[in-house]
């Protein structure tokens, strides 16, 4: 039996043709629920244990190399994400994604969020909770990504699994990573209807929150590794603040809420 190196929030071991994972718990796991049991049996995927252990089949495969990742990666990670989001949306419940970044992630130093990324947050909120609510992973990081074979990436990983709006993935799959523009573009134009400015503005809200889930996770553990994160994902936040138009964003709020106002008023 060796120890998985890679895993980071549990204890994750491989046993011949196994792995068997020990889940650890804490606050932002509480909120969020395990939804890995769910999402094992909609996948396919064979599997037995429950909300503390289990054992899942171990895959063949290459790891996902940011830095080596090729147009059929791209092509293949497309794919596996679209399964996701087309699976049955039975049992699993929305993802707490307002409930994590307000109600914990945002308290941790007691210091009051900034008008920057509270108008950041708001607007990504209202557009994440809008639209087709779909099965999602929620943590497209490259450790959740084996390469099974030149044509299939399987997806791995499933306890921050939820519903919610597309875009919450396709913008985790891009900001988890560098991907040159030509490597963007060819991922963003697989989608369909995707409006690229709720897609900025949802990506730098996913910076930032996982900027302050790293910060979490060092208050919790003291990894060094954790700090690292926070550190890079705060200096990709900063980099789409530089370039998005925060007007812009005030007037998508202000029609909204007239929006909203107009809908209450009873037509003479």
């Amino acid at each position: 039996m060796k120890k998985f190196t890679n895993a980071l929030s549990n204890d994750v071991e491989i046993k011949g043709k196994k792995v068997i994972k020990k889940y650890k718990k804490d606050e932002f796991k509480e909120i969020y629920g395990n939804a890995e049991i769910i999402l094992l049996e909609k996948m396919g995927y064979k599997y037995k244990g429950d909300q503390d252990k289990v054992e899942i089949e171990y895959f063949q495969h290459k790891p996902f190399i940011d830095e080596k990742i090729t147009d059929q990666d791209i092509l293949n990670v497309v794919k596996a994400i679209k399964k996701i989001n087309s699976l049955s949306k039975t049992k699993l419940r929305i993802s707490p994604f307002k409930e994590v970044y307000l109600g914990l992630l945002t308290k941790l130093d007691g210091k009051v969020i900034g008008e920057e990324e509270m108008k950041i947050a708001t607007r990504a909120l209202k557009i994440l909770e809008s639209g087709k609510q779909v099965v999602l992973h929620n943590d497209l990081v490259s450790g959740n990504l084996l390469k099974v074979n030149d044509n299939e990436i399987k997806l791995i990983d499933f306890e921050y699994s939820g519903l919610g709006n597309q875009l919450f993935d396709i913008a985790s799959f891009i900001t988890e990573r560098d991907l040159n523009e030509e490597q963007e573009k060819l991922f963003i134009s697989k989608f369909t209807s995707v409006n690229k400015k709720n897609l900025m503005i949802v990506s730098a809200f996913l910076q930032i929150f996982w900027a302050r889930w790293a910060l979490f996770k060092y208050t919790k553990t003291k990894k060094v590794i954790y700090k690292e994160i926070a550190k890079w994902k705060q200096l990709k936040y900063y980099e789409l603040v530089e370039i998005i138009d925060f007007k812009k964003i005030n007037n998508n709020n202000d029609e909204e809420e007239n929006k909203k106002e107009n809908s209450k008023k009873i037509p003479v």
